[in-house]
């Protein structure tokens, strides 16, 4: 079985990045980085810089990159959407879109309190794209120019700031062949099936603990309890290291 660490061992426990210095970084710890007003922000600089002090290498997959594209893209299309109920919003909406966007303000007001994150989801989103027309017309805005303009080029600089100016990190490209450093033995994605049933994993979640479980990369940096119970549940000699919090309140006594 795996086992879990808080990220407060790190020093403790340095001499597993020494063969190999690698490690698996989750989306989760990615979005806790990457975005100052989340409660994990802290301890993800702190953990951050303790890999960059000990010259680890940091690795993510597809699935990563992925998933931390799609919470900056609803992060971008909340904050605008909301910015146009301001009285000096310049732009013009119509009363539906109004209506349609203060209920989902109301939403949004209310997740903090139960402990969520503040941005829409993606069939919210999906809702507010409905009221609006795909064209400007009359003055109104129309969702193609609201796209245009807050969304067009912002994503790919946000995975560049972060992926090669604030992390470093290695992008596993599984079509390019050049894997034999991290996968000795080769990876079954079919794998991933059973993981998923194993503890009622999510698919994605499913597939980096695959991959995770493949490679010769001896530690996971991630947010997220189910993916860290799915290590400790599955993987032989490897470590997931958590927030300090987390694995306090809800990983440290788990006996698999």
């Amino acid at each position: 079985m795996g086992y879990c660490l808080p990220f407060s061992e790190i020093d403790l426990q340095r001499k597993i990045f020494e063969k190999p210095p690698f490690c698996l970084l989750d989306s989760s710890f990615l979005v806790s980085f990457s975005d100052l007003d989340h409660s994990f922000y802290d301890e993800a600089s702190f953990f951050a810089e303790k890999l960059s002090n000990f010259d680890v290498k940091a690795f993510i997959s597809v699935t990563e990159r992925t998933e931390f594209i799609d919470y900056h893209r609803r992060v971008l299309v909340t904050e605008q959407l909301m910015n146009m109920l301001s009285p000096s919003s310049p732009w013009k909406i119509s009363t539906a879109i109004r209506s349609e966007l203060t209920k989902q303000k109301g939403w949004i007001d209310h997740q903090p309190r139960l402990g969520n994150e503040p941005y829409l989801s993606d069939s919210r989103i999906k809702e507010c794209k409905q009221v609006f027309l795909p064209k400007t017309q009359s003055g109104q805005i129309g969702w193609i120019e609201f796209c245009r303009e807050f969304l067009s080029g912002k994503l790919m600089k946000t995975w560049q700031k972060i992926s090669e100016e604030d992390l470093n990190i290695n992008y596993i490209d599984m079509r390019a062949g050049d894997t034999s450093e991290l996968f000795g033995n080769g990876l079954e994605w079919s794998s991933m099936y059973s993981l998923s049933e194993q503890t009622a994993l999510s698919s994605n979640d499913a597939m980096i603990l695959n991959l995770f479980n493949s490679s010769v990369i001896p530690a996971l940096v991630t947010m997220d309890f189910d993916l860290a119970y799915g290590v400790m549940a599955s993987s032989e000699d490897k470590v997931v290291f958590v927030p300090d919090n987390l694995y306090r309140n809800r990983l440290k006594k788990l006996r698999f």
